[in-house]
């Protein structure tokens, strides 16, 4: 059991999005979450948490409840990957991140886990861990942010805080 009685919460990509409105306190679909009261520790996993043109879930998120907004209350983890620079002309896979990247930010030359860019990745007042040679999802043997070598590189920085 946790020493003080809460959980930590992690969300990979859109689920640290959806991890952060569970943490709110107000309605959400008539429904109050309120988890910051139950969630000592919110990690996130390649979540993107910002974009140029924001999808409706994001921008609600982002207006309502801004960077690590129940800090320091909650402990905030944001961690990127950094395994793919995008390049629209480039190799298959930096062409296929760069149009991942260009959905998120204005052009789409920089790096990132293939599917959301670093900068995106980063919550505001959170501490933050890039990991190198981490890609969204588990392909083809890939490092992913569930590969047990990868946890323990950010488990091992939340730790040290």
């Amino acid at each position: 059991s946790s020493p003080t009685g809460k959980v930590t919460l992690v969300g990979h990509s859109s689920g640290g999005i959806m991890a952060r409105l569970y943490l709110g306190d107000q309605p959400f679909e008539r429904r109050v979450y309120s988890g910051h009261k139950v969630v000592d520790t919110l990690i996130t996993l390649g979540s993107p948490h910002y974009n140029y043109r924001g999808a409706y879930m994001r921008k609600l998120v982002d207006r309502r409840y801004p960077g690590a907004y129940y800090a320091p209350a909650v402990r905030y983890l944001a961690v990127a990957g950094k395994a793919v620079h995008g390049r629209k002309r480039g190799t298959l896979g930096e062409i296929s991140a760069w149009r991942a990247y260009a959905q998120l930010i204005k052009g789409g030359e920089t790096w990132g886990d293939g599917l959301v860019p670093v900068d995106c990745a980063l919550l505001s007042g959170a501490a933050h861990v890039t990991i190198e040679g981490v890609h969204h999802y588990s392909m083809g043997g890939r490092s992913w942010y569930g590969a047990p070598d990868v946890i323990t590189q950010w488990w091992r920085a939340l730790a040290l805080g």
